[in-house]
């Protein structure tokens, strides 16, 4: 955070004793949900957007100021998420610090996402639930800024939970996003598993069709175990996937062309017999 000229003049008569300053912390999101993170010139580290307000200038202005800054992206203020005092800050150069921290939900409005000064290294967009390693402070503020509730604010002593939106572990928040990252990852797996089952019982496209005809010929040539490789060559399927969709394609096989298909009358329990519902044998398999 580079550090306001008139900061510089108070501490030019102040020395390194406590200044109160005002800072400002802006969440900001773009229309597909994602947070705009830049990762910080001075630690290397992954962070939220934030700076100090100038003299006169109102939070939200302040907020605007510096992603545009530090980013490039055009942004509207668009809630309060909480009003904090932090700890007291002690420099390498020996200046104290104290920051009132105002958060503000912010929607990104125009820009490209860039390095656009001296305090950042990188500038990203990034998931909610892939986010990179950040600061329990920016964890716990990117959670409250995707949730609709009241600002938050510390508690007066004394006061009871109804005075003030309980605080949160930064750690539960991080074990929240691991299950929203986990819940997204079986979400996905279920959705390619129907797509696949989909696939596998629709009439194939005629981008498909070759590739069908391809995984046909083998079914009905008995060469199952090479069938199940086919369709994960063609369709880019995980092992079980392709087994499953191998038997629904059997399946739609045997009530389309069931001609195709022949019981044996040997008993499968003997040497050499086979189970009902086998593939003919065919010129193909021979």
């Amino acid at each position: 955070m580079t550090t306001p000229e008139f900061i510089r003049q108070i501490r030019a008569s102040a020395g390194n004793q406590l200044l109160l300053l005002p800072g400002v912390t802006a969440i900001v999101f773009d229309d597909h949900g994602r947070v705009l993170l830049g990762r910080r010139s001075d630690t290397g580290r992954w962070s939220v957007v934030g700076g100090i307000a100038e003299p006169g200038e109102q939070p939200a202005q302040t907020a605007v100021r510096e992603v545009y800054e530090e980013t490039a992206v055009q942004c509207v203020p668009e809630r309060v998420v909480l009003v904090q005092m932090l700890e007291p800050i002690t420099y390498p150069n020996g200046d104290v610090c104290q920051f009132q921290d105002i958060t503000f939900r912010c929607r990104a409005t125009g820009g490209e996402a860039r390095v656009n000064d001296s305090e950042s290294l990188e500038v990203a967009w990034f998931e909610v639930d892939a986010l990179p390693e950040l600061e329990p402070f920016a964890v716990d503020r990117i959670h409250r800024a995707r949730h609709a509730a009241p600002t938050w604010f510390a508690p007066m002593p004394g006061a009871t939970a109804e005075n003030a939106v309980p605080d949160e572990d930064p750690e539960a928040l991080r074990a929240e996003l691991e299950r929203a990252r986990a819940e997204r990852d079986a979400a996905l797996s279920d959705i390619g598993r129907l797509r696949i089952q989909l696939e596998s019982l629709k009439q194939p496209s005629d981008a498909t069709a070759a590739s069908w005809s391809r995984i046909d010929y083998l079914i009905l040539g008995g060469r199952r175990i090479q069938a199940v490789q086919k369709i994960r060559e063609e369709f880019g399927t995980s092992l079980p996937e392709a087994v499953e969709l191998l038997g629904n394609r059997l399946a739609r096989l045997q009530e389309e062309r069931p001609d195709d298909f022949h019981t044996d009358t040997v008993d499968p329990g003997q040497p050499g017999g086979r189970g009902g519902g086998q593939p003919a044998e065919t010129a193909a398999s021979r």
